[in-house]
This record gives C-alpha cells, structure tokens and sequence, in this order.
C-alpha cells in the first residue's frame, strides 16, 4: 500500500523545517518557570506532556562556609497528542549568550522526521502558539524613567 502523498515532506522544505524547531523564551527561565509554562501548555493544548528536569549542584564544603553552585540545567520531555499519533520530543537549550548556569532561554524540538512529518510540524507550530500567548500573559508592562531622570548608561 503506498503512503499517503500529502504526509511526505518534500526535500526542498527541509530549511523551512529545520528553522521551526526552536522556540526563543524572551528571558532565560530558571527549572520552576519552565514547569509552569510546560503545564500551561500541555493545559492549553488539552494534551499529554512528560518531562525531565535535572539540575547540577555543587556543595563545596572546605571553607569556613558551605557554598551552593550550580553547574547547569537539564530540560528534555515531549509533547503527545494521541489523538493524531503525533509526539514533539523537546530539550531546553541555554545560549551562548546565557550565562546562567541555573536557566535555559529557547525550547528545541528534536527534528527526526516520522510518518507523520506535516502532523508533527502542525503540532511543533501549535506549541509555540502557546508558549507566546504564555509569554505574554505573564509579560509585565515596562514602565518608562521619569522625564529628566538619567538612565545608568547615560
């Protein structure tokens, strides 16, 4: 039986693919907000999601006090929707440009094409919905400096 010929991805759309895979957070977010905004998406979507969060921590005892560090965060889980049989494996990502070890700033999905290329693709699409609709939810206005007050650069 042959496959479906609207379920094949053409090579061409490969680029198009591959530049949808990762979700930039405005801030970098630290293991709790990332739990919330997963919870808030799997709550939105009315799917499935499991996810893994480690962090490394380092407890230096030698000094006169015990010090805490953290040596990074670990995100990895996916999104189900079993509806359609589509599944969104995902791992959070921290930037070169994040230098705190304790957050993660974008959401990446793994890119290993199904059978269900262009049902993933949909699904990868309606994630990020989401996450900026979650965004800009919880997003805070900035209020602007008091005319006459100096800003730190100037």
């Amino acid at each position: 039986m042959a496959k479906k010929e609207e379920e094949k991805m053409p090579e061409e759309r490969l680029e198009e693919v591959v530049g949808k895979t990762t979700v930039e957070f405005p801030l970098p977010r630290d293991a709790q907000e990332i739990k919330e905004l997963l919870h808030y998406v799997g709550l939105k979507l009315r799917r499935r999601v499991a996810y893994e969060i480690r962090e490394g921590i380092n407890r230096d005892y030698t000094g006169e006090e015990a010090t805490l560090t953290t040596t990074g965060l670990e995100v990895r889980g996916s999104f189900y929707d079993l509806v359609e049989g589509t599944i969104a494996s995902f791992r959070c990502k921290k930037s070169d440009t994040c230098f705190d070890a304790q957050r993660v700033n974008s959401l990446q999905f793994n890119a290993v094409m199904s059978h269900n290329a262009r049902k993933e693709v949909a699904l990868w699409d309606r994630i990020k919905r989401e996450i900026g609709q979650y965004f800009a939810e919880i997003s805070e206005p900035v209020t602007p400096l008091p005319t006459g007050e100096r800003h730190c650069d100037d």
